[in-house]
């Protein structure tokens, strides 16, 4: 029979041989990012290593495919896995089966020369800082790691350490921004309140200088702090994060570093952490006490490029600052409605303003930049000689006839005639026509004829220049600019 009835059996090493090849069928693996592997897999260690815990819950933040990824590691560990929730509130929770731990499971042994090997590999990505440092990496549980899949880390305050000195370069250009002369007073406004405004001219070196001044201030006085920074775009957020970095001389994901959504620079050592208003908006919504417990200092930059995120973001911190009284806000800005926020934030300070600083502006026209940079094309060189050869006939005549008239063998006013009636063909040719080679004829007539170069079409009194602007031809206009054609003529 073709079908197996229900009391068929299948000899045993046929069943041997099914149950390798179900086994030696791949499974399907989810790709996450790599840091966010090495997160889930480092607490999934920790959870199997300790015997008092029974489960474990992942973030909602996951999604469908990082929950997948860790239903398809826990199967090689016989955990137990379920999703649970809807929508946002989604979650993975991971148990044990029968109190299963680590101790069940085979362990790899490496020989003494591996073991050397992996220690030298361990020491150089230390001194190199391609591995982040943390005296408490041991003592830590799962609970008291952070994810980096969208929200802030959790890293607790602590004592910020002192920077190696920077260049003088560095130094003497920080000195010279004009925030520099309120540097004490922005540090004991920020002690003294709650909540401070800051409205400093573009130019003045608030966004990069004011988390630096808390940092080195905190670090002065042996005082935790925890700042996160926010800015409107992606972008601020890595360059303003990067450049404090160059000036502290720090790699960036030291004590400086950036969170933005799907990329973060972050270790357990950072202490200013540069953000965007949907990250921190994330955090507070989901995570808001550990967040809360946690920072400092909240600095919001830019705060009037006001849309849906940042006025529920104020709205936030508003409720925030009334319930945590350790928690500093700093609202920066170069021109916004000050009054407005000091009755929203009911501000009893005053607000420090900080004067710009003013860049000489110099303007260049496309002549100018042709001109410095030589830039010629061919046309232009052909001309360009016979121009310099015109000019030399030129002197050479006025040395001898004391007139600056060249005669021309063969120019008489009957062809010079012609000569203006076919150029008003290829003018209006080049017109209508628009195409490269109604121009590069135009160009070469041009060039053979140089006293036609601002010559007006007899009807509609447009000249070379007029027509190939008018059709757009940037290389055209170009050469005939070099050519020497006036700018000044109008039709």
């Amino acid at each position: 029979m073709g079908v197996l009835g229900t009391h068929s059996r299948i000899p045993s090493d046929h069943m041997l041989c099914i149950g390798c090849a179900l086994k030696r069928q791949p499974q399907q693996i989810a790709c996450i990012k790599e840091d966010l592997k090495i997160n889930i897999t480092d607490r999934l260690d920790q959870f199997l290593r300790d015997d008092d815990r029974t489960e474990i819950v992942f973030e909602s933040s996951l999604t469908n495919t990082e929950r997948k990824y860790i239903h398809n590691y826990c199967i090689q560990f016989s955990l137990k896995t379920r999703s649970h929730g809807f929508g946002d509130e989604r979650r993975i929770t991971v148990w044990k089966k029968d109190n299963r731990s680590i101790d069940n499971k085979e362990i790899l042994k490496l020989s003494p020369h591996s073991q050397q090997l992996v220690i030298n590999l361990r020491q150089f990505l230390k001194e190199n800082h391609c591995l982040p440092y943390n005296a408490n990496a041991g003592r830590q549980t799962s609970g008291q790691q952070y994810c980096r899949t969208g929200r802030l880390s959790n890293v607790r305050p602590h004592v910020p350490r002192r920077v190696a000195p920077t260049s003088d370069g560095y130094r003497n250009f920080r000195q010279q921004l004009p925030i520099y002369e309120f540097r004490s007073e922005l540090l004991s406004a920020i002690e003294k309140e709650r909540v401070v405004i800051i409205s400093g001219d573009t130019g003045c070196g608030k966004t990069t200088q004011v988390p630096q001044y808390i940092l080195e201030d905190c670090a002065a006085k042996q005082r935790e702090c925890r700042i996160v920074c926010c800015e409107p775009r992606r972008l601020a957020a890595i360059s303003v994060a990067e450049r404090i970095c160059v000036e502290r001389n720090e790699q960036i994901g030291g004590t400086v570093g950036y969170q933005i959504r799907l990329e973060s620079k972050v270790s357990n050592e950072t202490l200013l952490t540069f953000c965007t208003n949907g990250v921190i908006l994330r955090t507070l919504m989901s995570n808001r006490d550990d967040f809360l417990r946690n920072a400092t200092h909240i600095i919001i930059d830019e705060v009037h490029e006001r849309d849906r995120f940042s006025d529920f973001l104020l709205l936030i911190l508003k409720q925030t600052i009334k319930l945590n009284a350790n928690i500093k806000l700093i609202l920066m800005s170069a021109t916004f409605n000050i009054k407005k926020f000091e009755d929203y934030f009911e501000c009893e300070s005053p607000v420090i303003e900080i004067p710009g600083r003013q860049h000489p502006v110099d303007e260049y026209f496309l002549e100018d930049v042709l001109k410095a940079t030589n830039y010629m094309t061919l046309p232009m060189a052909r001309y360009k000689q016979k121009l310099d050869r015109s000019k030399r006939q030129i002197q050479a005549s006025t040395a001898r006839t004391g007139t600056d008239e060249v005669s021309i063998p063969g120019r008489t006013p009957e062809v010079e005639s012609q000569l203006r009636q076919e150029f008003d063909l290829i003018l209006k040719g080049a017109w209508v026509e628009g195409t490269d080679q109604a121009f590069d004829k135009l160009l070469d007539f041009v060039s053979l004829n140089s006293f036609l170069m601002n010559h007006k079409h007899s009807e509609t009194g447009v000249t070379a220049l007029v027509v190939a602007a008018g059709q757009n031809k940037l290389q055209a206009v170009e050469a005939l600019v070099c050519f020497g054609a006036d700018l000044t003529v109008t039709t």
